[in-house]
């Protein structure tokens, strides 16, 4: 692509996230695979509406993350998975009642063929999700917070996320390996709602067990999905 192409292109994809921020007016917005470089990012046209906080995390070509705020940070940072440092993943706080943490994730995409001997794209993508699921059983989200986990996460965990379950079992993003990855993700962020809940009401386990059955059913896991974590 020459030059002026790019630069019409840039203009075009600047123009449409301006006119969705103004359309949306969001606090918070977080970008995947954003692909620009670090430092190339188009903070012109998403500062003149009105979001001066930006965190990102770029390469050229691929990956990338982003986070634009109206709101100040307290605090940002990047963490690397696999050792690979490939723009996965961006993190910020911001303050509310209580600081709120967000993670903003991109997922490997895991190629087409769903079987980590022969694909080292697939074998990348669930040794990502290993460390994912670790990390967010360690707690992710310092004690006191609040957490919000978004990303393009590049599995569809549930049956009725997909068009017909059984004949994508096999296909890479609904494979029982990566959509029980996930849902063991899920349960890790449920057992530390617990924990902290019951340090402060002993008596708060049915409470979470409803939550438990709300944050299953809501839809929030999903190719590009969300996911809160009360502290």
């Amino acid at each position: 692509m020459d030059s002026n192409r790019k630069s019409e292109v840039r203009s075009a994809a600047d123009a449409e996230l301006r006119a969705r921020l103004e359309g949306w007016q969001p606090d918070v917005l977080c970008l995947q695979e954003t692909k620009c470089p670090q430092g190339q990012f188009p903070s012109g046209p998403i500062r003149d509406a009105g979001y001066e906080h930006i965190a990102e995390f770029g390469q050229k070509g691929y990956h990338g993350v982003a986070i634009v705020s109206k709101r100040p940070f307290l605090a940002q940072s990047t963490k690397p998975f696999c050792g690979k440092d490939d723009c996965r993943h961006i993190s910020v706080t911001v303050a509310g009642k209580k600081p709120v943490t967000i993670h903003n994730l991109y997922v490997p995409a895991g190629g087409d063929e769903p079987d980590p001997k022969i694909n080292e794209k697939f074998a990348h993508k669930l040794q990502f999700i290993d460390e994912l699921e670790a990390w967010f059983g360690k707690g992710c989200v310092p004690k006191g917070h609040e957490g919000i986990l978004v990303g393009d996460l590049n599995i569809a965990p549930l049956e009725h996320d997909v068009w017909s379950h059984k004949d994508l079992l096999k296909v890479v993003s609904h494979t029982p390996i990566e959509t029980e990855g996930l849902l063991r993700i899920h349960a890790r962020v449920l057992h530390k709602q617990r924990e902290r809940a019951e340090e402060r009401h002993p008596r708060a386990d049915s409470q979470h067990r409803g939550r438990d059955a709300v944050l299953r059913g809501n839809g929030a896991l999903r190719l590009r999905a969300h996911q809160s974590a009360p502290p």
